[in-house]
């Protein structure tokens, strides 16, 4: 046995292609003259890791006299790593120690099936098959990147992002995490983002009749936060519609003409040296400004055109010495990237350029405009050159850095074999009920919402259109992006129990009404109409602005995308903070934080909250997801998943789930929480009666009263008191500091009744049992009555609150050391009070801001106040005695426990209070 050494580095940098090959101290192993090179063994190789079990073989085996290895992220994490060659009986091995890399990179995306198995190059997938898309990434941990899934219409090996531009499957790119052994991924489901062969069918590759027999998809992959892009292979997919045609007649061979001779000319005489000029990257977009001048599209398909603009947007035609102009630059997926902007001119005859103008640029929204760009007589002298005439060709040259790599091909049919997911294989089967169906829900409520269901939803005539000829419809060139966003959606609406039939009913009426499923995006390109009425707060005070900011009639020509920005700035701008109290600080903040998600979500205070709600609630949930700051980015809550669990977030904030009622009438209560003035109630209405019809509510079980913790009985969360059928209870759970919010359960023997948050901190602080008015409030069981006291006041709303008298435990020692005056209600929330000219002033009693310490009462929000007295008198009508009980709990157990218990989350306005003191303002 001989002992084979291996050539080749033993410190590589991860993510960089290195090569070994073999080689033996005293060469006996060379092939002697009588031995061909075939009859020797094949070199086999091998690596292997060390963990805490021992050595094991990694599946990464190769064959060949000289072979390419690439160590990946995970490398870093192995204990030890050797690459092992064999060669009949001879062996050797080499000690592996991988260094980190100095740049964060996508070294390659593959594609997976259901299983997580590689798909092999050539396979036919069907149309009902699970695709997960992979990210091999080096240095990118917990670094988010977006995945998107593309149809193939360039001809031959490789992809023309600019062919393809129009062929985007998914429009918002789905988002995964990077983990610790430098992988990304997310899942892709065929029949959902692949509309059964329309979207490929869609368009045709260059050159074809059709689309053949198969269709072939890819995946990009890039960094949110960085230009770094990498794509996979592509797959091909069998083409159901495909039908094949007869081949054409063969053409008779023509004669090929004799070709002539080429003529030699004698070399040029050597010029003397003299400086390079500038010339435009090969790779980059240019765009021309006059008839002649270059023009080549942006290979990645990132930078769709720009051109020279007068002050009002306007394309020019022409334009002279002395001019000054705008360059308008308009992209895609390039929010936040900097580029570089050239002015060239280009010399037709002589084949060259000349460089007149050069700015680096960031891009922050998908259309911009480079302003007061002037076209000095230097420019036109610069480009002069003998012989050259008057008028001069320019175009413009836009840079951005980054590198593409393609990902492999895939073939997909609806003849081929589905590929089932293995028993074990768990983290794909996402529409799969996690849990067995409850008995308050139907087989139906664990179904996910197809387009299909969508669609027949949203056909329907507008109630609100008086001649009756008008229909709401989703129309079919918004199909793939609401199949997207339908498809996050689908993914949360268990993990938050919004899966019940009627719980998808309201829901999906309310987005039908708000985004349509596709208009994501608050565009401000209002009616002159619709923008006085939608921004009041604004326009009432400067009614001249309208015209500026607003389209005359739906039929006129939009608003310029400056004049847009400007818009939201200004009617979501500090000027009218006082009237929406959108916590927008800054003269920007008003279309950096413009609606966006299926409820627009709006204001730089709402996506904060919902920041923290992503972090406190969802990633707990989906341990997978990554670190991502939709306050930084904000943009990012257009893109699926986050566009439904904007909603969904907005739906739990709001308080809206234990309002969806089998009524129509519920609608009007479930539209106050979205939308205060009811704006379109009667559509959202009949959406709602079209969902309720097609998801068949009525085959459905209705939703059971929530059980509250103690399985026996229905009791308090600590379990000290339950229910009868002549008791009722208002358990009020605190934490036991009360410096954050906590809940307030009404149960009787049939079980939950209603659920809201409550804050129980008092102006005085932990001094519960003081004569004082304004300490905490104390524990034990209270009688409770209603009255309509303090009606319109701005500390108590408008209307009236609940009275307490202590029995026992902490309320009965108070009471008897002389407090008073304790209650339930409602009334202003934090951010109340404006300083106006020196003076304070209290807004419009609402629920902007978060509960409000008190002067030793319960508060409760405005819009929980009115259902609470409700649950409160059908009790009284039935005969019923009511007790509120105030328990507290030590902080933590409020957050995983109590809230867990009760199906719901912490408030997402909450935020943890100083301590008061006694004479600080409710």
């Amino acid at each position: 046995m001989g002992k084979l050494t291996i050539i080749g580095n033993a410190n590589p940098v991860i993510g960089k292609l290195e090569m070994y090959s073999i080689s033996t101290v005293n060469n006996w192993l060379q092939p002697s003259p009588l031995q061909s090179p075939l009859q020797m063994a094949k070199v086999q190789w091998g690596i292997f890791v060390q963990d805490r079990n021992g050595w094991r073989r990694a599946k990464n085996d190769k064959e060949g006299q000289i072979v390419p290895y690439t160590f990946g992220q995970k490398s870093l994490s192995h204990k030890a790593i050797k690459i092992v060659v064999q060669r009949g009986n001879d062996m050797g091995e080499l000690l592996i120690h991988p260094q980190r890399a100095k740049e964060p990179k996508i070294t390659k995306v593959e594609l997976l099936d259901v299983n997580y198995n590689p798909i092999p190059k050539g396979k036919k997938l069907s149309y009902k098959d699970t695709i997960v898309a992979r990210a091999h990434c080096i240095e990118m941990f917990k670094k988010s990147v977006s995945f998107t899934l593309w149809e193939d219409d360039a001809q031959g090996e490789g992809h023309d992002p600019v062919i393809n531009a129009l062929n985007k499957i998914n429009p918002i790119p789905l988002i995964g995490s990077v983990n610790q052994y430098g992988k990304a991924d997310v899942v892709f489901r065929l029949p959902m983002y692949t509309m059964a062969v329309q979207i490929a069918n869609a368009r045709i590759a260059t050159g074809d009749k059709n689309e053949g027999a198969t269709h072939e998809y890819y995946v990009t992959a890039e960094v949110v936060d960085k230009k770094i892009m990498n794509a996979s292979p592509n797959v091909n997919v069998v083409n159901p519609t495909y039908n094949p045609t007869p081949p054409p007649a063969q053409p008779k061979p023509k004669s090929t003409p004799q070709q002539l001779p080429q003529q030699k000319t004698p070399p040029p005489t050597k010029p003397e040296p003299v400086p390079a000029k500038p010339k435009p990257n090969p790779d980059s977009a240019k765009f021309p400004q006059t008839p002649a001048a270059k023009k080549q599209a942006d290979p990645e398909g990132k930078i769709i055109s720009a051109e020279f603009t007068d002050g009002t947007g306007k394309t020019l035609k022409n334009a002279k010495t002395g001019d000054v102009v705008s360059i308008k630059i308009v992209t895609q997926n390039m929010k936040g990237k900097t580029v570089n902007i050239k002015i060239w001119e280009e010399d037709l005859s002589r084949y060259t350029n000349d460089l007149l103008y050069e700015k680096p640029a960031k891009l922050l929204y998908d259309t911009n405009f480079l302003n007061n760009v002037k076209l000095t007589k230097e420019m036109y002298d610069k480009s002069y050159e003998t012989g050259e005439g008057s008028e001069r060709e320019y175009f413009i040259e836009v840079i951005h850095n980054g590198v593409s790599v393609d990902s492999p091909v895939i073939p997909v049919t609806l003849d081929a074999q589905q590929t089932k997911p293995e028993p074990t294989r768990t983290k794909t089967n996402i529409d799969k009920p996690k849990e067995p169906v409850g008995k308050n829900k139907c087989p139906n409520c664990e179904k996910p919402i197809t387009l299909q269901q969508l669609i027949q939803i949203m056909d329907i005539m507008d109630p609100e259109d008086s001649k009756k000829k008008d229909k709401l419809t989703l129309s079919s060139k918004h199909y793939k992006i609401a199949q997207t966003h339908l498809d996050g959606l689908n993914q949360l609406l268990h993990i938050y129990d919004l899966d019940h039939c009627i719980q998808k009913a309201h829901l999906l009426a309310q987005i039908c009404e708000e985004t349509g499923f596709h208009s994501v995006e608050e565009g401000f390109n209002y009616t002159q109409a619709n923008a006085k009425t939608t921004f009041n707060a604004y326009f009432s005070k400067h009614p001249g602005n309208v015209k500026k900011y607003a389209r005359e009639e739906v039929s006129s020509p939009a608003m310029p995308i400056a004049t847009r920005i400007e818009m939201a700035n200004k009617v979501y701008g500090p000027e009218v903070e006082k009237d929406l109290h959108l916590g927008n600080k800054y003269d920007t903040d008003g279309y950096s934080f413009r609606g966006r998600g299926l409820i627009q979500i709006t204001g730089r205070e709402v996506y904060t909250k919902f920041n923290e709600f992503y972090e406190q609630n969802y990633r707990p949930k989906a341990k997978s997801a990554g670190a991502l700051n939709f306050v930084t980015n904000p943009d990012l809550v257009v893109s699926p998943p986050w566009s439904a669990l904007s909603a969904i977030y907005y739906w739990i904030a709001r308080g809206i789930k234990p309002l969806a009622a089998e009524n129509k009438e519920s609608v009007q209560t479930v539209t106050k929480r979205v939308n205060k003035a009811l704006k379109h109630l009667k559509r959202r209405q009949a959406f709602f009666e079209s969902a309720v019809k097609v998801l068949e509510v009525n085959k459905c079980k209705p939703i059971e009263p929530q059980k509250a913790p103690n399985n026996k009985s229905i009791a308090t969360y600590d379990k000290a008191y339950s229910a009868d059928d002549k008791t009722a209870y208002i358990d009020i759970i605190q934490p036991f500091n009360r410096l954050t919010v906590g809940l307030l359960v009404v149960f009787d023997n049939t079980g939950v009744l209603f659920k809201c948050y409550a804050f129980a901190h008092g102006t005085g602080g932990t001094n519960r049992l003081g004569g004082g008015k304004y300490g905490d409030i104390p524990t034990g069981r209270w009688a409770i009555s209603y009255s309509k006291r303090h009606v319109g006041e701005l500390a108590f709303g408008n209307h009236g609150v609940f009275d307490m008298t202590g029995i026992d435990g902490e309320a009965k020692k108070a009471m008897d050391n002389g407090r008073d005056g304790i209650l339930i209600h409602c009334g202003h929330t934090y951010g109340w009070r404006k300083k106006v000219n020196g003076k304070k002033e209290a807004d419009a009693i609402n629920d902007k801001g978060s509960l409000m310490v008190t002067h030793g009462c319960v508060r409760v929000y405005n819009d929980d106040m009115p259902q609470l007295i409700e649950v409160y008198n059908n009790l009284k009508k039935s005969g019923k005695k009511i007790i509120a009980y105030v328990e507290d709990v030590t902080e933590d157990e409020m957050e995983n426990k109590v809230y867990k218990a009760y199906g719901t989350v912490r408030d997402p306005k909450d935020y943890k209070r100083k301590t008061s003191k006694p004479d600080d303002s409710q």
